[in-house]
């Protein structure tokens, strides 16, 4: 079919023209919109992404949310494993939140209440996490909702470190009320004091009657401490010390307590005091315990001093005692055993000159002389070794107890021969002692377990053991000035033990005093002063001496000596 051709006018093809430039127009606009649209886009996206801000998109009308990427992955899950359903949203809701959420989102599309809500969600893996929303409705002219969209943050850390920080600031809330300490802010710049109300406690006051300010502290400090505790302050303030007073506060009623302070100060970057931070406590139980504490030394000062006069006067008179025991001894060794060397003297002159003519009972009454002078010059030896333990006793010295043994031994060779004693001993130790007193010790309780013996061959041990010394004995080792080793606070026990006749529970402790004898001179003899000396020995080393029952129901004298 052949072709028509349509004449065009001149003003139609102007026209067309006109047409065609207004088309190259809006489509070079529209490809600058859609450009800027991409950009507004995709800086929208990279903002979100580094926002780690989840983005939710509700359709009001058609109930359909789209879930950013981000969204789910706060709640531990994938892109694909959330449905966009407005219930996904709603049935991850906590139980405790739900209801308050859902009437927060329909308060805000009924009444445009602003929607800024916190609450918890469900994750993939059960448990749940604190969540901050926001959110804005688009209504239509009928004011009918029709979406809403907004976004989430994951807050659970922050909420957890509130939570914490209330827990802790509850307990120091506990502490401080319970231990009685106020706590106090100071503004020096503005000179605003906040106190909390253990503060107003301490102070005596309420809330009410406080000024807030630097010069209402000051009214209730006690005017003789002020210009301390005020130097201090400001010297806290300038750098110059710590702020640690005690000062006196007085109360309305005229109770003074005692108040001790500490407090920091919080400064800015030059170095300008903005802050102070402290605590004040109630010291006055403190302070009379220190002014009783104080007034019981003085008086146990005063009892010491009365009590160190009353030592130096007996020490005196112990002094005067020892000089008078001295001369005693000088006595007893001179001038009492001359008339008694005398009377034997002259006894045995009568029995050469005259014995053929001594009839039986002028024998009798002679050998009563005798030895009534041989029993007063044993009395006399006995009480000058008595006298001499302290008085003679000489400096303290390393000593070997083995060697002691074997020389007393060897002294009581006879006794032991003629009783067919059996004499035994455990290894013994060396110790600081006078080595003389320390045989005589051994000697005078070796003989008595020979003297008092059973219808048994006598048997006597010597046993040695290490032991903690007694509170007794470390006093005594305190006191005394030649033990080297009381610091150590050890001794040995020594036991001689025999298989006599033993010892009375009863007479026990009287058998050591000077004189007593529980036997008649006639079966024992002696002078009743070997056990005093032995005690007396024993006591001058710092040690204690007692009798119980050996194993072999005889009698075990032990004794200890610093080690």
């Amino acid at each position: 079919m052949p072709s028509t051709k349509i004449p065009q006018s001149d003003s139609q093809a102007a026209d067309l023209k006109q047409l065609n430039a207004l088309l190259r127009e809006k489509v070079e606009k529209l490809q600058q919109t859609e450009a800027a649209l991409r950009e507004s886009e995709e800086r929208y996206a990279l903002a979100m992404a580094g926002s780690r801000d989840g983005l939710w998109d509700w359709n009001v009308v058609t109930n359909e949310v789209y879930y950013s990427p981000r969204f789910k992955a706060i709640l531990g899950y994938e892109e694909d494993e959330i449905a966009y359903e407005f219930s996904e949203f709603k049935s991850r809701l906590h139980p405790d939140d739900r209801e308050r959420i859902l009437s927060a989102v329909q308060n805000h599309l009924s009444q445009k209440v602003p929607y800024d809500v916190e609450y918890r969600l469900r994750t993939k893996q059960g448990d749940y996490r604190w969540i901050h929303a926001q959110g804005q409705a688009i209504w239509d002219d009928a004011q009918q909702p029709i979406r809403m969209a907004g976004s989430i943050s994951d807050i659970t850390e922050r909420r957890q470190a509130t939570a914490r920080i209330q827990e802790v600031t509850q307990r120091l809330a506990l502490a401080t009320d319970s231990a009685g300490i106020g706590v106090w802010d100071y503004y020096p710049i503005e000179n605003r004091l906040i106190w909390d109300e253990q503060m107003y406690a301490l102070y005596g006051i309420t809330a009410s009657t406080f000024g807030g300010a630097y010069e209402a502290w000051q009214q209730g400090v006690h005017p003789e401490d002020l210009p301390a505790a005020h130097t201090n302050l400001q010297a806290a303030l300038a750098g110059e010390r710590d702020f640690h007073p005690e000062f006196r506060v007085v109360w309305p009623d005229g109770q003074v307590r005692y108040i001790e302070a500490h407090a920091i100060v919080l400064r800015d970057d030059s170095g300008k005091a903005q802050r102070m931070i402290g605590v004040n406590w109630d010291i006055t139980a403190r302070k009379q315990a220190q002014d009783d504490l104080r007034q019981l030394n003085e008086d146990l000062e005063a009892q010491v001093k009365a009590r160190t006069r009353e030592v130096e006067l007996r020490a005196k008179e112990l002094e005067r005692s020892n000089a008078e025991l001295q001369q005693f001894a000088y006595v007893a060794s001179h001038d009492l055993q001359e008339p008694l060397r005398t009377v034997s003297s002259f006894t045995e002159l009568l029995v050469q000159e005259y014995g053929d003519r001594l009839d039986g009972e002028a024998e009798e009454y002679v050998e009563f002389i005798v030895d009534g002078s041989l029993r007063m010059q044993q009395l006399i030896k006995d009480l000058l070794a008595y006298s001499r333990v302290d008085s003679r006793g000489k400096a303290f010295a390393q000593t070997d107890c083995e060697q002691v043994l074997k020389r007393v031994l060897v002294n009581l060779k006879f006794a032991i021969a003629d009783g067919q004693a059996n004499i035994t001993h455990d290894p013994l130790p060396e110790i600081f002692a006078d080595e003389s007193q320390v045989q005589q010790l051994f000697q005078n309780l070796i003989s008595n377990a020979l003297k008092f013996r059973g219808e048994k061959l006598p048997h006597v041990h010597i046993s040695a053991s290490l032991q903690p010394a007694q509170p007794a004995e470390q006093i005594d080792n305190q006191a005394c000035t030649h033990n080297q080793a009381s610091s150590e606070q050890l001794s040995w026990r020594f036991c001689v033990s025999d298989n006599g006749i033993g010892i009375e529970p009863d007479y026990r402790e009287k058998i050591f005093e000077i004189f007593q004898r529980l036997h008649s001179r006639r079966i024992y003899a002696g002078t009743g002063i070997g056990l005093a000396i032995c005690r007396k020995i024993v006591q001058r080393h710092g040690g204690h001496i007692w009798v119980e029952e050996s194993a072999d129901k005889g009698a075990a004298f032990c004794f200890t000596l610093p080690s």
